[in-house]
């Protein structure tokens, strides 16, 4: 029969798929992304993730920046083991992917708008302000905003 190497090192880790970020003791200078050496903005998290299955994982703390998205099939959650609004991004969140889908979990946004053609996933997050347009596919769940901002985008054609 044949032999299989089925060492930790051989194997890959789902560790490899998250991208931690703390503003309290990550550095986006000195950071690579993982649980000892974080990050310290969402923004730079953002820019080094790859397209598909990767999660960046926010750990306690107020993010103050405006960032935006627009990778596919991306999550942003806090880290496991935080309360609710214990993750708190201050800024705008801008959700661009047209292909795929970005999932919200857990945090605290002061507004999120969500301009792409991809569905957006929303669950357990507190939203102060919601700007979306209501063709695009979203899902929510337990999701509590101060104010639903709908447009409707509609495509006229005149011959």
């Amino acid at each position: 029969g044949n032999i299989y190497d089925l060492t930790a090192a051989s194997l890959p880790s789902l560790y490899d798929r998250e991208i931690h970020v703390s503003p309290l003791s990550g550095s986006d200078s000195t950071g690579d992304g993982t649980t000892l050496k974080p990050f310290s903005t969402l923004t730079k998290a953002i820019s080094v993730a790859n397209n598909g299955g990767q999660q960046i994982v926010l750990h306690p703390g107020t993010y103050k920046e405006d960032a935006s998205i627009n990778k596919l099939n991306v999550t942003i959650c806090a880290a496991q083991g935080t309360n609710g609004g214990e993750v708190y991004v201050s800024g705008t969140l801008t959700i661009n992917a047209n292909q795929s889908s970005i999932r919200l979990y857990g945090l605290s946004i002061n507004q999120v708008n969500h301009a792409g053609l991809g569905s957006l996933y929303v669950d357990t997050c507190q939203i102060g302000n919601f700007n979306f347009i209501l063709l695009k596919p979203k899902i929510f769940s337990n999701v509590n905003t101060k104010n639903w901002i709908l447009s409707i985008k509609l495509n006229l054609l005149f011959f």
